[in-house]
């Protein structure tokens, strides 16, 4: 055999293995979920998807599609859910895909709807900007427009801020003149000290005073508690 025949033989052989292995790593990194966990904490807390289905399954029902990287992390969520999801700014997405962009010590959302087109998500923003600490740390979300503008969500907020005290995350909210938000508009707890479980699902929620002391609100609340089983459906409240 000459070796210009064994020179195509080899480069053929590697477009093989390259292509199997392509294919192989795009199935591994994309996961069915019949259902987004329940959130009506924070943004602090993570997106994950509950009742893990195969792809056959999900071809006959509603579900999300979420998309990994070589590093694990979510880079994109297709919603089937889109026009039958309950709409919560905590707890449902409301937007048909949503690209998750990494940059330094950034997690960047953007919506798009079923023709590519950037739209508001169910917080009414356009661009969601987490960002981190060098340790890793989620340390705060920003809200922005289709120019980058910074811009309020629907809730009148543009600006959530995290800071770890011990086991626990201390949050703060803010507008676009920096003052202080409640954490919606119809529950009054200002500055608020969320505890996690370690798998990091929300287990209980505290209001604070100034001092960073567990007190009532005005309706006379100081806390409220989670309760999920062991698929991560909420289950009390």
């Amino acid at each position: 055999m000459r070796n210009n025949d064994i020179k195509k033989i080899s480069v053929l052989c590697l477009f093989l293995l390259s292509s199997i292995s392509s294919f192989a790593q795009d199935i591994s990194t994309n996961k069915y979920f019949r259902h987004l966990r329940y959130n009506h904490v924070s943004p602090y807390i993570s997106l994950a998807g509950t009742y893990p289905i195969d792809s056959l399954t999900a071809s006959n029902t509603s579900h999300y599609i979420f998309k990994y990287n070589e590093s694990n992390q979510p880079i994109e969520i297709i919603n089937n859910h889109y026009h039958t999801e309950k709409v919560h700014p905590l707890a449902s997405i409301g937007a048909y895909r949503t690209v998750i962009e990494y940059q330094k010590r950034k997690e960047i959302r953007t919506f798009y709807d079923m023709n590519d087109k950037r739209i508001l998500n169910d917080r009414a923003v356009y661009k969601e900007v987490h960002l981190f600490d060098k340790r890793g740390f989620k340390k705060g979300l920003k809200f922005y427009d289709l120019e980058d503008k910074p811009m309020q969500s629907n809730w009148d907020l543009t600006e959530y801020v995290w800071v770890k005290d011990k086991e626990f995350i201390i949050e703060r909210r803010f507008n676009l003149e920096n003052k202080p938000v409640d954490v919606s508009p119809y529950f009054p707890f200002g500055i608020t000290k969320i505890v996690l479980t370690k798998d990091g699902v929300p287990k209980a929620h505290y209001n604070l005073n100034e001092k960073l002391e567990v007190t009532n609100n005005v309706h006379g609340i100081a806390s409220y508690q989670d309760i999920y089983d062991a698929m991560n459906n909420h289950t009390q409240y």
